[in-house]
């Protein structure tokens, strides 16, 4: 699981992004494609934190396992 405070962050991001989608759909062709393409990359980057995250978790516990053998 992830420290409070990322998750937090995260979920911050995420809302962000979907009020951008919401956005979008009141808006012109052009301005539409602008704020979508920008909740996409806010999500990716959510997708991205929580990978790495998971990655440095994975990677501590590995690490302080094989200290305690």
């Amino acid at each position: 699981m992830l420290p409070h405070i990322i998750q937090s962050q995260i979920d911050e991001a995420e809302a962000q992004a979907a009020e951008l989608h919401d956005a979008a759909n009141q808006c012109s062709s052009e301005q539409q494609t602008r704020l979508l393409s920008a909740a996409l990359a806010l999500e990716n980057m959510c997708s991205l934190a929580r990978q790495l995250g998971f990655a440095a978790i994975t990677n501590h516990e590995t690490i302080v396992n094989r200290k305690a053998s």
